[in-house]
C-alpha cells in the first residue's frame, strides 16, 4: 500500500562539520623560536660587574657600548577597530574555546637612546586567580615572541608576547569568571630568563667583537656564518617574528650572496584578534634544528651555565588581568563566550562558492555543493542502516534511516582558501569551512520514487538545519525498500535539493533582500560527504623537523579508497596564532595519481615548494585530497551493509515432508528404516534440525530471514535455503548427504539410498 510509506527528517547537531585543513605539523614554532635564543646566548652581551644588568628601572651599558634593560610587561592593545585590549576568547564551529591574547613590552621613560631590552628568554606562561578562596593556577603553553617595527626606540615596545590556549569546557566558565571579576585578582605571571658575560677587564680602543646585524631594505645581513647556518648573534635577532611593511604580491625576490640575506615577510591583519600577521624574520635553508643539533644546542647551553663568566638570570612580571565587561572596549574580550559576536558581511560569490564572513575566528560560510550520504567509520560504509519487521498487520516492511551532510569540492576548497587568503591581505588564512549564516533551508525529494512516499505531518516541504548532518527515515513495504536499494547503488540516487535562502542584503542595509538557492541532493553509496583521514609526518623521520619534505595520508574508512589528486600547501604554523603566519604554494612530487588507499596503513607522499621560496622554512604541511572515494563498488557496499548493519529479520515456516514414510509398508529396501533426519541451513542462523518418522511423516519449522535474503531474492519474497537428509536405521546411522537448494515454504525429502550406508 503505497499511502503506508512514509518519510521523517530531522537534524542532529549543528556545527559539527566544519570542513578544516588536513595539517601535519613539525617542530612547534614556541619551540623552535626558543632553541633559536638559546643557540644566539653563546654570543650574548658582555658586561663589567659595575654594569651587570640586575636591577629593574635602569638601563646597563654593555661592554661594546650598547644600552640593554630589563623588560617590563603589560596587556597589549589592539591597533584596529574596536579598541581595547588584544584578549579574545575565540569559539570555532564545533563549540570549542581558545584564549588568545597578548602581552608586550612596556618600556619606561627616560632610558637611553637606542636602548634595548635584553634578550629574554620566556621559561614558563601560567594565569593565576582566586576562586572561592582558594588559589587557581592554570599553567599555558610557550608563546610567540613577535618583534615590532621599531625595536631602536626605546620609547615604544619592543616586543610582543603572543599565547594562545585551548580551554576544555570545563574551564571555560572558570576562566570567564576569573577575567570578568575583580575580586578574583586575576594575573598572568611570565618567567623570562637572559644570559650575559661578566668581564674583569675591557679593551676600549677595540670595536665590539660581534657587530650586531644590519637592516637594510626590510632584510636582515649577517657578515658570517657560523656553526648552525649563521651566527648566533643573528639567530637571536631573527628568533623574534617581526612585522613588515605590505608589499605587492609577486615573485619571491631571489636570495642575495654573501653576506647572507634574509628575507623579510608581508604583514597581514586578522580580523578577529586584530593581531598582525606576521612569518619568521631570519630563516633560512641552512638552519636544520634535526635532533642532532637541538641536542648540541642544549649540551652547550649546559656547559655556558658552568663557566664561572657566564651568568643565567630569571626575572619573573606579572600583569593584572581583569577586564570590567561592563565597559564597551571589552565586550569584544567575552563577545564569543556570551553570545555577542556579530555576523560580519554579506554574502557573495567570489568564483568559487557564495561565502561569508563568519562569527569564528578565520572562519567561513559557505552554501555547499551538494548534500550527499555521511560515512560511518564504525560500519566502514555509507550511514545507511536498514531495519526490517512485521507491522500490526503482519506485513514485512522496512524502516530504513540514511544520513546525509553538506558536501564541499575539494578543487573549489583549495582555490576559494587561496583567494581567501589575497583578497583579506591574510585575515582569512587557511579557512576553516561551515554552513551557517542563512535564513532557513528546506528539503525537497524528487524523482519517481518519493511520489509514492508521503511526509510524516503531511508536510510536502521539510525545514531542516544545514550546520552539521541531518537524518532521513523513511519507512516503507519491502517493494519500496527493492526501489530504493537500486536506487543507491545507480549513478544517479535518491535526488532531490534544498531550497536555502539567504540574505543577500548589503551590510548595514536594514531592508531585508531574502533568495533562494539551490543545493543538489544526490544520496548514493559511490559518493559520500566525506572519507576520514589523517595527516601526519612520517614517524622516526629526523632529516628536518623545519622544513619537513614528508606526509602520510592514513584512510580512517575501514576500506580500501582511491584517490585522484592532492593539492598541497606549505604553512609556517604558530600554535599560538589562529591563521598560519605564512603559506606557501606546493606540489606531490614522485607519485602517480590516482592511487589506492589501503584500509591500513598509509601513503607517504613527497611535497615540495613549487617555486623558489628564497630561503624560507615551514614547519607544516597542508593536503587536500582530489577525487577520495570509495573502491568498492556500490552493490558490493549494499551487501556489507545488509551484512553489517543491525538489519533484523522476520520469522517465516517451512514445513517439512517425507511422503516415503507414509507408506505402509516401507518398500523392501528401507525396511531397516527407522527415522530421516533433515538439517536446513539459512545463512547467518544457526541450523536447525527435523527428525521424521512413520508416525510423524511432517513437521514445521519456525525460520528467519534477513533482509539481505529477500533483496537478494530477485522474484520476489521466495524463502531459499539449503538442506541435507541422513538415515538412521535401527541398527546404524547413515551418512549425510551433499547440500541440496531448497525454496519456498514446503520441503520434501526423501531417504538417502542404502546402498550409500
Amino acid at each position: 500500500m503505497p499511502d503506508k510509506n512514509t518519510i521523517d527528517v530531522r537534524s542532529l547537531q549543528p556545527l559539527s562539520l566544519s570542513v578544516r585543513p588536513q595539517i601535519a605539523i613539525g617542530l612547534p614554532m614556541a619551540r623552535m623560536q626558543y632553541l633559536m635564543q638559546v643557540a644566539g646566548d653563546e654570543q650574548a652581551p658582555h658586561f663589567v660587574p659595575a654594569q651587570a644588568p640586575v636591577n629593574d628601572g635602569v638601563a646597563a651599558q654593555a661592554t661594546g657600548g650598547q644600552w640593554l634593560y630589563r623588560p617590563e610587561l603589560r596587556v597589549a592593545q589592539r591597533s584596529m577597530e574596536p579598541m581595547g585590549p588584544e584578549v579574545r576568547f575565540l569559539k570555532d564551529p564545533a563549540g570549542h574555546v581558545r584564549l588568545q591574547f597578548e602581552l608586550e613590552e612596556a618600556p619606561r621613560p627616560g632610558l637611553p637612546a637606542g636602548a634595548e631590552p635584553l634578550a629574554v628568554k620566556v621559561e614558563s606562561v601560567a594565569l593565576t586567580w582566586q576562586e572561592g578562596g582558594q588559589a587557581r593556577t592554570r599553567p599555558l603553553d610557550g608563546p610567540t615572541l613577535v618583534g615590532t617595527d621599531d625595536p631602536q626606540n626605546p620609547a615604544t615596545p619592543n616586543f610582543r608576547l603572543r599565547v594562545g590556549v585551548e580551554l576544555t569546557p570545563e574551564e571555560v566558565d572558570p576562566m570567564y569568571r576569573a577575567l570578568s571579576q575583580l575580586g578574583a585578582g586575576a594575573a598572568v605571571t611570565v618567567n623570562f630568563s637572559y644570559g650575559y658575560w661578566l668581564d674583569e677587564t675591557i679593551v676600549v680602543d677595540d670595536p665590539p667583537r660581534r657587530p650586531p646585524p644590519i637592516i637594510r631594505d626590510h632584510r636582515i645581513v649577517a657578515d658570517g656564518v657560523g656553526s648552525l647556518g649563521v651566527r648566533a648573534s643573528l639567530l637571536r635577532s631573527a628568533a623574534l617574528i617581526r612585522p613588515m611593511q605590505v608589499r605587492p604580491e609577486g615573485p619571491p625576490t631571489p636570495p642575495s650572496p654573501d653576506p647572507v640575506a634574509l628575507t623579510a615577510p608581508l604583514i597581514h591583519l586578522t580580523t578577529v584578534a586584530h593581531a598582525p600577521r606576521l612569518k619568521l624574520d631570519g630563516l633560512i635553508a641552512d638552519v636544520r634544528f634535526n635532533p642532532d643539533l637541538i641536542s648540541g644546542v642544549l649540551d652547550r647551553q649546559r656547559q655556558r651555565q658552568t663557566q664561572s663568566n657566564f651568568r643565567q638570570v630569571t626575572l619573573t612580571r606579572t600583569v593584572p588581568f581583569f577586564f570590567d565587561p561592563a565597559l564597551e572596549h571589552n565586550r569584544p574580550v567575552f563577545s564569543a563566550v556570551v553570545g555577542d559576536a556579530s555576523l560580519g558581511a554579506a554574502w557573495q560569490n567570489i568564483g568559487f562558492g557564495l561565502v561569508r564572513a563568519a562569527s569564528f575566528p578565520n572562519t567561513v560560510y559557505r552554501l555547499p555543493d551538494e548534500i550527499r550520504l555521511a560515512y560511518n567509520p564504525d560500519l566502514a560504509a555509507p550511514h545507511v542502516i536498514p531495519a526490517l519487521y512485521r507491522d500490526a498487520e503482519d506485513e514485512i516492511r522496512v524502516r530504513v534511516l540514511l544520513r546525509a551532510a553538506p558536501w564541499y569540492d575539494p578543487a573549489s576548497l583549495v582555490k576559494l582558501r587561496d583567494t581567501l587568503r589575497k583578497t583579506s591581505g591574510g585575515a582569512i588564512s587557511f579557512a576553516t569551512v561551515v554552513m551557517g549564516g542563512y535564513e532557513k533551508a528546506v528539503l525537497k525529494l524528487g524523482g519517481a520514487f518519493p511520489d509514492q512516499v508521503r511526509a510524516l505531518g503531511g508536510a510536502q516541504d521539510i525545514e531542516i538545519g544545514l550546520e552539521g548532518s541531518f537524518e532521513i527515515v523513511v519507512d516503507l513495504s519491502l517493494e519500496f525498500y527493492r526501489l530504493l536499494a537500486q536506487l543507491l547503488v545507480g549513478p544517479i540516487g535518491l535526488t532531490g535539493q534544498v531550497d536555502v535562502t539567504l540574505n543577500m542584503a548589503a551590510p548595514g542595509d536594514p531592508t531585508p533582500q531574502p533568495q533562494v538557492f539551490h543545493v543538489p541532493l544526490r544520496l548514493n553509496l559511490a559518493d559520500v560527504a566525506s572519507l576520514p583521514l589523517t595527516v601526519t609526518l612520517p614517524e622516526g623521520n629526523t632529516t628536518d623537523l623545519l622544513s619537513p619534505g614528508q606526509v602520510v595520508i592514513s584512510s580512517g574508512a575501514g576500506v580500501d579508497t582511491r584517490v585522484g589528486g592532492c593539492a598541497a600547501r606549505l604553512l609556517q604554523y604558530d600554535e599560538n596564532s589562529v591563521t598560519p603566519l605564512e603559506v606557501f604554494a606546493a606540489q606531490v612530487d614522485g607519485t602517480t595519481f590516482p592511487l589506492t588507499l589501503p584500509a591500513t596503513g598509509g601513503v607517504t607522499l613527497n611535497v615540495k615548494p613549487t617555486a623558489d621560496l628564497g630561503g624560507e622554512l615551514w614547519n607544516a604541511i597542508q593536503v587536500e585530497l582530489t577525487g577520495h572515494e570509495l573502491l568498492t563498488p556500490a552493490a558490493q557496499v549494499l551487501e556489507h551493509i545488509h551484512e553489517v548493519a543491525p538489519s533484523g529479520s522476520i520469522s517465516w515456516r517451512l514445513q517439512v515432508e517425507c511422503p516415503l514414510l507414509t507408506r505402509t509398508p516401507l518398500p523392501d529396501a528401507y525396511q531397516t528404516l527407522y527415522r530421516v533426519e533433515v538439517q536446513i541451513h539459512s545463512a547467518g542462523f544457526a541450523d536447525q534440525q527435523v527428525v521424521l518418522s512413520p508416525a510423524a511423516a511432517q513437521a514445521t519449522l519456525n525460520m528467519n530471514q534477513t533482509l539481505r535474503d529477500i533483496v537478494g531474492n530477485a522474484g520476489g519474497s521466495v524463502n531459499r535455503f539449503q538442506y541435507r537428509v541422513r538415515n538412521i536405521y535401527f541398527d546404524h546411522q547413515g551418512q549425510w548427504s551433499e547440500p541440496k537448494d531448497g525454496e519456498g515454504s514446503n520441503l520434501f525429502v526423501f531417504p538417502n539410498a542404502t546402498t550409500n550406508d
